[in-house]
């Protein structure tokens, strides 16, 4: 299968990811309060064994008012001592932009996660949206695209961003099957830079200041990807053009992107795997609940 016209579905996640840490910074200052208070807030003050359970029937993945009733929504679990710091209602089809609808931080780690809402369409960049149906295709019962292809296809948002200063995906792709939904995980490992790249002695690459070419520090840090497919019925709705649709609706990609320094990277990726990517999950409020009966402790 050739691919071509690549997807970037993925630059909304590094553009607020200082900003996302900063704001991790003053929830964790004197005075900020309980670091668990907004996951409490959201999650009606409910504890699981495994931390606080996000779902779609909380603020945090509701949809919009108006939507129709079987509007996928999201739940994940956080691990104890991360914060919620931002969090946005699931958008209707109209709006066909990604949407970071949660973002999240542990600042003892200087580690973060977003949850990324993609619906897939047709752009300037892929008119054919040929990406997309890379996408569509892999996540289908028998796919003829591969492992290998589509993460490229879903990796160039990153690779490609002008401020990437290292990128190198690392380890291999893998993808499970969880209540009949395909899950694809893969890793990677970037820096940016926040001013200038510019070659220097002996050809190695620098970030630079631009007024006065004093070197910056670029932080390396591993991301754990882990994403999905869902339909989204479009009964009853407007849709925006150049989405996607298949029998089941707009086809939307799920995105869950954890990241941390790589030195420290070693001390969370247990509970990255057994708490945060073990709870996630998309569906209607119906297919989440019996999802969540599914991974309560038994009595």
């Amino acid at each position: 299968v050739v691919l071509a016209g690549p997807l970037v579905l993925l630059l909304a996640l590094a553009q607020c990811r200082r900003a996302l840490f900063e704001e991790a910074a003053f929830a964790a200052a004197p005075g900020a309060g309980h670091s668990d208070a907004p996951l409490r807030r959201l999650a009606g003050g409910r504890r699981e064994s495994l931390g606080l359970l996000l779902s779609s029937s909380a603020l945090l993945g509701a949809p919009e008012v108006g939507l129709a009733a079987e509007i996928r929504g999201f739940q994940l679990r956080l691990p104890p001592g991360w914060n919620v710091l931002k969090q946005a209602r699931v958008p209707n089809l109209k709006d066909a932009t990604a949407r970071e609808l949660l973002g999240g931080a542990d600042v003892a780690t200087k580690a973060e996660v977003l949850v990324v809402r993609v619906p897939l369409k047709t752009t300037p960049q892929d008119p054919q949206g040929l990406g997309g149906l890379a996408a569509i295709d892999f996540f289908s019962a028998e796919p003829r695209v591969t492992r290998p292809q589509v993460v490229d296809v879903l990796s160039k948002g990153y690779a490609t961003r002008p401020a990437t200063f290292q990128y190198a995906l690392v380890g291999e792709p893998s993808e499970f099957l969880r209540n009949g939904t395909k899950f694809l995980r893969y890793d990677f490992e970037s820096s940016r830079c926040d001013g200038s790249q510019v070659e220097g002695t002996r050809g190695r690459k620098q970030c630079v200041r631009p007024d006065s070419n004093e070197e910056l520090p670029t932080v390396l840090r591993h991301h754990a990807i882990l994403t999905t497919l869902a339909a989204e019925p479009t009964e009853n709705q407007d849709v925006a053009e150049g989405l996607l649709l298949g029998p089941k609706g707009a086809e939307v990609l799920w995105v869950v992107d954890v990241s941390a320094p790589v030195d420290v990277w070693s001390n969370i990726s247990a509970r990255v795997d057994e708490v945060i990517f073990a709870s996630f999950g998309v569906g209607s409020d119906a297919e989440l609940a019996a999802s969540r009966e599914a991974l309560a402790p038994s009595r």
